[in-house]
């Protein structure tokens, strides 16, 4: 079956054809690509790196993370440590976010500092550094909270929550969130390949390469060599929120972002994939894969990320 026009999913990608009996009939791609894509692209999806190092070395809460639910409009305010700031919007600036935190004071630390980037959507969440505000007795920042909320969505019903929770860098880096988008870029080098291949081989050479695994249609080895190479196997494209009833006393009290469907994830690997750091400090983080998957970081300070990622199952 070839495709001419058809749905295409968020990164303007033909969907998956799936058998109901894998048993009597398997659905299979005829070829594959390999596709250098570039810089920009890369730095974009390398953006997402949780920094581990930070989890230990920093205060806890130091940086905080929250978003506007897609879809929603309205207005919130934020509450440090018992101090409430004015009200901020869905489409606040980080720059308006840390000037309502950084208005407010206390007799114990003087004037608060607060530093905030990102776009504050799913994909990139509000990211609030606090830089001088009240500690606990073990020297941690307090966590933030969301004081009070407003959804001006149309046709919302029920008050449904307008922005997340804030999370700290550990619980952030656990959550479900789409990959930085890989829509085919207007400049690539590309290499076809089908079931004939019995193996393909991919080196980085010198310098710090970034290599993702969306999918493959033979045996794979990936070689990082020389440099401070990334590895990521698997990305979430697409998520949906779930309602759940974790009080047992009927209708849903939490939502939680959860992958959308068999589309919403890429297999990472469907056929044995070894992947190889070689020199230097390496990152290896692996979202989802269906083939064996053998991973080694060789030599230098490798990092391994294994996500678990929540999918929906209903019932």
């Amino acid at each position: 079956v070839v495709f001419t026009a058809a749905d295409t999913n968020v990164e303007g990608k033909f969907f998956h054809v799936f058998s109901s009996d894998e048993a009597n009939a398997a659905v299979t791609v005829s070829r594959a690509t390999v596709t250098r894509i570039p810089p920009e692209l890369a730095t974009a999806l390398a953006a997402g790196r949780p920094d581990v190092d930070r989890m230990f070395s920093r205060p806890i809460n130091d940086q905080q993370f929250f978003n506007v639910i897609e879809g929603q409009t309205g207005t919130f305010s934020l509450r440090y440590h018992g101090l409430v700031t004015g009200d901020l919007a869905h489409d606040s600036t980080p720059a308006q976010i840390a000037a309502a935190l950084s208005a407010l004071s206390s007799a114990e630390s003087g004037q608060f500092q607060f530093t905030v980037s990102g776009a504050g959507t799913l994909r990139e969440p509000w990211m609030v550094t606090a830089v001088n505000a009240d500690m606990d007795t073990k020297g941690n920042f307090f966590p933030l909270e969301i004081a009070s909320y407003t959804n001006d969505t149309p046709g919302a019903t029920g008050n449904p929550e307008l922005v997340s929770t804030p999370l700290d860098l550990a619980d952030a880096a656990a959550t479900v969130r789409p990959s930085a988008s890989l829509t085919n870029p207007n400049a690539f080098q590309r290499i076809y390949y089908d079931a004939s291949a019995e193996t393909v081989e991919i080196h980085g050479g010198g310098g710090s390469d970034l290599f993702i695994s969306d999918d493959s249609r033979a045996a794979t080895r990936v070689y990082g060599d020389a440099g401070n190479d990334s590895f990521i196997v698997g990305r979430v494209l697409l998520t949906k929120r779930a309602e759940i009833d974790t009080d047992g006393v009927g209708g849903p009290d939490t939502f939680v972002d959860v992958v959308d469907g068999l589309d919403g994830i890429t297999n990472g690997v469907s056929f044995n994939g070894y992947f190889y750091g070689g020199t230097g400090d390496d990152y290896f983080e692996v979202t989802h894969n269906v083939g064996a998957l053998e991973l080694y970081g060789e030599s230098g300070d490798d990092m391994f990320f294994l996500k678990s990622i929540l999918q929906e199952t209903g019932g």
